[in-house]
């Protein structure tokens, strides 16, 4: 019983931490995107 415990807590960690690194990485990509359309209508 107690290993079942263990394991859930794992599983729960990792979907946390995936949680997380996938904000992290829409975040990066939404920033890089904005950041590239805004250099574009600059140059026109």
């Amino acid at each position: 019983m107690g290993q079942g415990n263990e394991v859930s807590l794992l599983t729960e960690d990792l979907g946390m931490s995936l949680l997380v690194l996938l904000m992290v990485v829409f975040t990066f990509f939404g920033t890089v995107l904005w950041a590239k359309l805004a250099s574009k209508k600059r140059k026109k």
